[in-house]
């Protein structure tokens, strides 16, 4: 599993929006400059027909069924599904639902699906289901999307599934999170739910209970300048779906290039969140990480196990040791991201907090009852300093205490991911130079 950070993920919540084809490898670019393969696509939920489907009448009709609706998005898995793979040895699905179309001119079904039968309808049900507390029926599309869901994550039975959404596709993606039952979601990994209405109050009390389950798996990105972001709480994520991640984004004056993430700030491939929502977000992802580590080291010891049973050689003892240490360099990697990220936050918030104290403190000296007009300010800062109150006690030492925090911990990071990279491309060079070792690497990796 690739760790990704927030520009990286939303790189490939981009990816919805493109026009794709079956078997084609999905790459994204890295905050480091370099390309990295998110999967190959597998399924295709609605859009054109290609050649090449017409044969297979099943996924034919599916294509249809999604078309009516509007249901969008596609299926990428982690390997290319040739004819000689089997779903069972998928290990890794990225599902993305695709937002709200604006095509009138070449799709004007498409349109009308997303924004009148099913955008619309959204918007008067929350307001009804918020306000007024009556729960309608859901729009066809968003029912849909849960029963694909499920039957994605029926065809590939072995996969650990992340979810990206957009918009219209985020209401998807909420409503279809929302439907399954726990053995379903054991298997989510994360989703990545960006700019929708919060559909929980349209949700069932059974739905609403599954939902929140999951709670600290699904990121709820919110800009409050879009204005398709309707229905959320002002503070915290109590009725909504998964952890809301309020934006302090840019005001671009335009609706569209608002939606469409262009208020989005980022810092070193992370976002710029609201200070409220910050210790939320970073418990959620550590809670999130932690999960997934511990997901990996079971499997490790699965397939060791599995191993032992078969009688394994020196070859694979050293494939067990080697995915061992990518195991642990990658989960603590992706460990040391999120706890750098919070002391850099909690060292700048500092900061910000300190700086100005000693003047605000001497104004407040110098304001008391009598003390202008019989202590000149140096007499002030003199028995303030009596007192152990300086310039350098209340400010300049504190501050200069938590900028060297905040450097430490980003060399640590930076120090830490150099290991981290040197162990896996030394691994990496070890399975190119050993023909066995890459030969157990296929074999077990299929396990």
């Amino acid at each position: 599993m690739v760790y990704y950070n927030d520009r990286e993920r939303n790189r490939i919540a981009w990816k919805e929006y493109e026009d794709l084809s079956l078997g084609q490898e999905v790459k994204i670019n890295t905050s480091k400059g370099s390309k990295v393969t998110v999967g190959y696509v597998s399924d295709i939920l609605g859009k054109k027909i290609e050649v090449g489907d017409l044969s297979v009448f099943p996924t034919q009709m599916k294509r249809v069924k999604d078309n009516e609706v509007g249901l969008d998005g596609y299926v990428l898995t982690d390997r290319w599904m040739s004819e000689s793979n089997s779903p069972e040895d998928v290990k890794e699905i990225t599902v993305l639902f695709e937002g709200s179309l604006v095509d009138p001119k070449h799709n004007m079904t498409g349109t009308l699906n997303d924004w009148g039968r099913t955008d619309a309808q959204m918007a008067a049900k929350i307001w009804m289901g918020q306000w007024a507390g009556i729960r309608g029926s859901k729009p066809k599309q968003l029912a849909l999307a849960g029963d694909r869901l499920k039957e994605i994550m029926d065809k590939y039975p072995n996969a650990r599934v992340s979810l990206y959404a957009h918009s219209l596709g985020s209401m998807d993606g909420q409503v279809a999170l929302a439907s399954l039952e726990d053995s379903y979601l054991q298997r989510i990994d994360g989703a990545y739910l960006y700019e929708g209405p919060n559909t929980y109050p349209i949700l069932t009390d059974k739905e609403r209970r599954q939902v929140d389950k999951i709670k600290y798996k699904i990121f709820n990105y919110i800009d409050r300048k879009d204005i398709v972001t309707i229905g959320y709480p002002e503070k915290g994520s109590e009725g909504a779906v998964g952890t809301i991640v309020n934006i302090n984004s840019k005001d671009r004056k335009n609706i569209g290039t608002q939606h469409m993430w262009g208020g989005y700030e980022y810092d070193s491939g992370y976002l710029n969140v609201r200070e409220s929502d910050l210790q939320d977000y970073r418990l959620a992802r550590a809670k999130q990480a932690m999960e997934q580590f511990d997901i990996k080291k079971k499997a490790l010891s699965e397939r060791y196990q599995k191993m032992v049973a078969a009688g394994y050689t020196r070859t694979e003892m050293i494939y067990l040791d080697s995915e061992q240490a990518t195991t642990f360099a990658s989960s603590l990697q992706n460990l040391a991201a999120i706890s750098t990220e919070a002391i850099m936050a909690f060292c700048d918030y500092g900061v910000s907090k300190v700086s100005g104290r000693w003047d605000a403190l001497l104004a407040q000296a110098q304001a008391m009852p009598n003390v202008s007009r019989l202590l000149s300010e140096a007499e002030v800062i003199d028995a303030l300093s009596q007192v152990g109150a300086t310039k350098d006690t209340v400010e300049t030492s504190i501050i200069t205490e938590l900028k060297d925090m905040r450097n430490k911990a980003v060399k640590t990071k930076e120090e830490f991911d150099g290991l981290s990279s040197k162990l896996l491309n030394g691994i990496q060079e070890l399975v190119k130079r050993d023909e066995g070792l890459a030969r157990e690497y296929k074999r077990w990796g299929n396990i």
